[in-house]
């Protein structure tokens, strides 16, 4: 087995036949004549004591460098940089990469859409500016025994915004058709102008004019002072339910006379005209 040691010089590795321990030879990197340490002193790990120097290089047969070790690593990799081998690291190829932004990317797009619809559907549906008042006038008339059309004068008229209700709900005494007509100060009517509505009574020419204050959906009422219901028919439970929500007891605002209930959508100033 050869003996191997460092050259004290240039510290190339030597490889030496067990034969020249304790004898001089040549570093063949340095060509410095170095002694060649016993085994035991070797695992000692004792510097070797100088002697006397031999004349002329050793054989060069008897003394060879081992080749320094060659990195095989792709320049750029970290087992490429002296003293560091990857240890503890984990490479991710780039396709994960582009793959796990791509995900997060598919995903905040889904909420953003998920948050434009819900919002779309919180808010009431209007199509002019907000807070621009807009009006709702027309005709009432009612068809007479003579077959003509007149003005149905002292109907009630009511706009009612879809959205909102009043609290505490509007009482139908001073609302009906057959009441006096109340004031501006009636509570009735206090509370559906406070939601955004407004009620009116039908002029002597059959026209009335409602101020809502905003754009969007609408209820309108309309209760004929002049033509009743005929025998054995009833409010739709539908309609008396809707109108429930706004005035109290609804049953009491229609009594027995023929009614219009209808939504609307008011995108602007609105123009409808109804006969009985």
């Amino acid at each position: 087995m050869p003996t191997r040691f460092h050259c004290p010089e240039c510290h190339q590795r030597l490889s030496v036949d067990t034969l020249k321990e304790d004898q001089h030879v040549k570093c063949p990197r340095c060509r410095r004549v170095v002694r060649v340490p016993n085994v035991s002193v070797e695992e000692r790990g004792e510097p070797p004591s100088p002697g006397e120097l031999p004349d002329g290089p050793p054989p060069a047969s008897l003394v060879s460098a081992e080749p320094p070790s060659v990195s095989t690593a792709p320049p750029g990799s970290r087992a490429d940089v002296p003293g560091d081998d990857g240890a503890g690291h984990v490479r991710v190829p780039r396709v994960i990469i582009y793959c796990q932004g791509l995900l997060l990317g598919g995903v905040a797009l889904l909420f953003f859409i998920f948050g434009l619809i819900v919002g779309g559907h919180s808010q009431p549906a209007t199509d002019g500016p907000p807070g621009l008042p807009v009006t709702v006038s027309g005709t009432v008339r009612y068809t007479d025994v003579a077959r003509q059309s007149v003005p149905d004068e002292s109907s009630c008229v009511i706009l009612l915004p879809v959205a909102t209700r009043p609290d505490p709900k509007a009482g139908a005494d001073g609302l009906r058709p057959r009441d006096a007509e109340p004031g501006g100060t009636h509570p009735g009517i206090a509370a559906i102008r406070a939601i955004g509505g407004d009620v009116v009574r039908v002029d002597r020419r059959g026209r009335y004019r409602l101020r809502a204050t905003a754009p969007g959906r609408y209820f309108l009422l309309v209760v004929s002072r002049h033509v009743r219901r005929r025998e054995g028919e009833s409010p739709q439970a539908r309609d008396l339910a809707e109108l429930g929500r706004y005035v109290v007891p609804a049953t009491s605002l229609l009594e027995n006379q023929q009614y219009l209930w209808r939504e609307l959508q008011v995108r602007a100033d609105l123009s409808f005209d109804h006969t009985f």
